[in-house]
């Protein structure tokens, strides 16, 4: 308990030290601050918000009918918690949270997600009145509760009950002591110990008593029905700011001060007022000025300048921060603000109705009303007023016009002025239709003629001596280099792609052309030949995207006020008014949500969790929780980014496909050209399972397995190995072995089958000599025949026969030399030696006759058809037609060699 109170009460001198800090800070009193909407519609915002507090980061909470809300500048989060409606809200610190509501009070404390979970302290008696917990302080070290009968005073986790003397009918607080009222006893005052008396002056009705402010050497008392009383400490004196002053018709019900010098109430029925500490009214704003509805239950200011407002449905926020405030034509009563010119504390304002006129004083929001009054005859378009040599001319879609004691007198009829300028004592315009020259003497202005061609439509005209620079919307800037008869000695054009193609306008400042878009702004120095340089222009976000397209630069209207044209109306920059800073040292941005995801999930990430390699995509979101519209972020991922990014509105960073690793995001943020600190936040992811201390672990055991089991591989391998080389060179050698046996197998065969075609060569030549010697014995029979007929024809015939011992011996003699086997012995042998040749002739031709066979060994012996009958005992002329039936046979032609025919037969197959 003690440990958050005292964190609370440096929070709160820290934050008072703040506000000493910007004290002095002015607030705008002409037209409207920006106000920001949240509707009820959002569904994160509930009806009826009964209070609005800040914690020391600057995220808002706030409390209604369904609980604890919270806005951090860009989302909305709704807590739930006790049943009944929560009434009262105090924050002590980031994380923790004491409410208020109906018959119960409790605490809030974050849980490990960064959400907050209730937890009620009330202890509820049955059967018993219920309690409205409307208010819920912070003093010294305790919390306390108020409801209408009883003050619960939480400390060192007991709690301490103070009764009302009768009923308490308000409450509220100051820096030191918190106030009630009751009903029969006044105003109260607890310090901590007890319930005092306090004093109130008697023109004051205690019982209508709902808020006290005390300021140095002051005391300022709002009632609810009664007004305000301002009471000088010194002179005891009393100032009373009556409701019919402040203008209003309706209770006041809530209160808030803005600082040391203005403080703001809070109506039931007419919104919001803002005066300062001697009751002058700044402002008045309602639903008929921009908020939402009338009914203001709940108000808190902001370090940043920002007024919250609880409304009866939905929040608004006025963002007194800011010189620029807003004149907004809700009604469509005068139109959109074109042009505008002040002139004796009257402002002429120029819109696409006409030409209306009102006192610049009463552009103050303390008016109720804007009562603009329409120039007669200036009914159209106004595009332009410019004052020239005390004259206020008019630029209009009729002509050229000027405004003299609030009439509208035709000066020229030539159709669309855009634009209106002074050069060399002669008023130039800018039409529809070009440029146009007027002179200027004696107050009279007279048409002289146009710029020779010089054609278009030309929006825009500014000077710089003797140089006239010429805005054509469509094509770029033209830059005109005149003599005083206005005869163009050069010219020059800038082009539009060269400042990106979008809307713009231009203005002199000094000797530099400045060329304006929405969000940018390029330069160049006048007379020189540099080209236009892009730089940084500073931009109000609110107000940018609230100007029209092609009206980015603001009018001056004098030393102090500048005009800007937005859509409904117009705003108002106060220069005079110092830019509102709220600390000396920004503070580092918050980062509020780390999200892992993919593309099937999204998780947020946990407080000192580790992020799985399958969410590996980080989203992290960053702010200033409620800071000015226009802080700016850049950030950097240390181990993955080489350098910040640029600067940015941009609160979400985004990485994909993080690799695994410990990473840590830097973020800070620039402000009124104030940089913060960085802030960082670490994360760490996994690796994938196959990339983890397990795995690597699994891998190093596996490989040890794997080299081992190589290892044993490789000997078995090389065992194997051995045993296949042995093996190979047994059956190599047994194979060589084989092959040597074979071969000498071979050469044995080939010896032999020498050897036997020698052997049957020598057989068959052999043969072929016993046949020849059987044919020379034949022809020996024969003889030998011849001559036995011949001894017995003699025998016979001759007169000298011999005896008949002597012719049978002499028979005997030549039968015994005849060799009367000589056929038979000639076949066999002959036969034996063609064996082979007949063979293979009958395979090819089975249809020849063993007499043909013997023909064709005869041919082959190369034996004339002579020797050939003498073998056969036949005629020479039978073995030629023997011979060729025989060719007929072998189906030769004519041309065939019968011989070389039969010699293929021969050979050995």
């Amino acid at each position: 308990m003690y440990a958050f109170v005292i964190r609370w009460i440096f929070i709160s001198g820290l934050s008072m030290a703040i506000c000493i800090f910007g004290q002095s800070q002015e607030i705008i009193s002409k037209g409207v601050p920006y106000i920001q909407h949240f509707e009820n519609k959002m569904d994160k915002i509930y009806s009826h918000i009964w209070s609005i507090d800040e914690a020391p980061n600057h995220i808002m909470y706030f409390v209604s009918e369904k609980g604890l809300m919270e806005y951090d500048g860009e989302n909305w989060f709704v807590y739930k918690g006790s049943i009944g409606i929560t009434r009262s809200l105090k924050v002590v610190s980031n994380d923790l949270i004491y409410n208020g509501s109906d018959n119960d009070f409790g605490v809030w404390n974050k849980d490990d997600k960064g959400a907050f979970v209730y937890k009620s302290l009330f202890k509820k008696k049955p059967n018993k009145t219920v309690e409205e917990f409307w208010n819920t302080f912070a003093l010294k070290n305790s919390i306390v509760f108020q409801s209408f009968q009883n003050l619960y005073v939480y400390e060192d986790n007991s709690f301490t009950k103070i009764q009302a003397p009768k009923r308490f009918v308000s409450g509220f607080a100051t820096s030191n002591r918190i106030y009630v009222v009751d009903e029969r006893d006044g105003l109260l005052s607890y310090d901590g110990n007890s319930l005092l008396k306090e004093t109130v002056p008697a023109q004051i009705m205690v019982s209508d008593l709902i808020g006290l402010d005390e300021q140095t050497n002051q005391r300022i008392y709002i009632t609810k029905n009664n007004g305000i009383y301002i009471q000088d400490l010194r002179t005891q004196s009393l100032k009373h700011i009556s409701k019919d002053e402040l203008a209003l018709h309706d209770e006041i019900f809530t209160y808030k001060r803005l600082n040391s010098k203005y403080l703001a109430v809070g109506t039931i029925q007419n919104g919001v007022v803002v005066l300062d500490n001697f009751g002058i009214i700044l402002h008045k704003v309602n639903k008929s000025k921009g908020l939402q509805n009338n009914t203001i239950l709940s108000m808190h200011y902001s370090q940043y300048g920002k007024l919250w407002l609880g409304l009866d449905f939905g929040v608004d926020v006025l963002h007194f921060n800011t010189p620029i405030s807003y004149i907004n034509d809700y009604q469509g009563s005068i139109g959109t603000s074109y042009a505008a010119v002040l002139e004796s504390e009257q402002l002429f304002l120029g819109t696409n109705q006409g030409l209306y006129t009102v006192p610049f004083s009463v552009l103050s929001n303390s008016y109720q009303s804007l009562d603009f009054q329409l120039i007669p005859n200036s009914q159209g378009q106004v595009w332009t007023l410019k004052k020239i040599q005390n004259k206020i001319l008019c630029g209009h879609n009729k002509g050229l016009f000027e405004v003299r004691n609030n009439q509208f007198i035709s000066v020229d009829s030539k159709p669309g002025v855009w634009t209106i300028v002074e050069m060399f004592g002669h008023v130039l315009t800018g039409n529809y239709n070009g440029i146009h020259i007027y002179s200027l003497q004696n107050q009279v202005i007279t048409y002289l003629k146009s710029l020779p061609k010089v054609l278009g439509s030309f929006n825009q005209l500014e000077v710089y001596g003797n140089k006239l620079f010429a805005v054509l919307p469509n094509e770029g800037v033209l830059e005109f280099t005149l003599d005083k008869n206005f005869t163009v000695l050069d010219k020059k054009i800038y082009d539009k792609k060269d400042f990106g193609n979008v809307p713009f306008q231009i203005k002199i400042v000094g000797n530099q052309l400045q060329v304006h878009t929405l969000h940018s702004m390029y330069v160049k120095k006048i007379g020189t030949q540099q080209s236009l340089q892009k730089i940084h222009r500073d931009e109000n976000p609110i107000l940018s995207k609230h100007l029209l397209q092609d009206y980015f630069v603001p009018i001056t209207l004098n030393s102090h006020y500048q005009l800007f044209s937005i859509y409904n109306g117009f705003a108002l920059n106060n220069a005079s008014i110092p830019k509102f800073i709220p600390y000396q040292n920004l503070p580092k941005p918050l980062i509020r949500r780390a999200i892992r995801f993919n593309n099937q999930n999204q998780q947020s990430i946990l407080p000192n969790e580790d992020i799985p390699f399958s969410l590996n995509n980080v989203r992290i979101n960053f702010l200033i929780p409620n800071s000015d519209s226009d802080t700016e972020y850049q950030y950097q991922l240390e181990g993955y980014d080489s350098d910040w990014s640029s600067w940015q509105h941009k609160t979400t960073a985004e990485y994909i496909s993080l690799k695994e690793g410990t990473y840590t995001l830097k973020v800070r943020a620039k402000m009124h050209s104030k940089i913060s600190e960085a802030q960082s936040y670490e994360f760490t992811i996994n690796p994938p399972f196959y990339r983890s201390i397990y795995a690597y672990l699994l891998y190093f055991i596996g490989l040890g397995l794997l080299i081992y089991w190589l290892r044993k591989y490789s000997q078995q391998r090389l065992k194997n190995q051995r045993f296949a080389l042995l093996k190979q060179q047994k059956e190599s050698l047994n194979e060589q072995s084989r092959k040597y046996q074979e071969k000498l197998m071979q050469e044995r065969q080939e010896k032999l089958e020498l050897e036997r075609q020698q052997l049957k060569k020598t057989i068959e030549n052999k043969d072929l000599e016993l046949a020849k010697k059987i044919i020379d014995q034949k022809e020996i029979n024969d003889l030998v025949l011849s001559i036995k007929k011949k001894i017995e024809e003699t025998q016979r015939q001759s007169q000298d026969k011999l005896s008949n011992a002597h012719f049978t011996e002499l028979m005997h003699f030549v039968d015994k030399k005849m060799n009367k086997e000589l056929n038979k012995e000639y076949e066999i042998a002959f036969d034996n030696s063609q064996n082979h040749f007949h063979t293979n002739l009958l395979k090819e031709h089975p249809n020849l006759s063993s007499k043909d066979l013997r023909i064709c060994s005869y041919l082959l012996m190369n034996l004339t058809s002579k020797e050939m009958a003498k073998i056969l005992q036949v005629l020479p002329s039978s073995i030629d037609v023997n011979r060729s039936r025989l060719r007929k046979k072998l189906l030769l032609e004519e041309d065939d060699n019968l011989r070389d025919y039969l010699n293929k037969f021969n050979l050995e197959n």
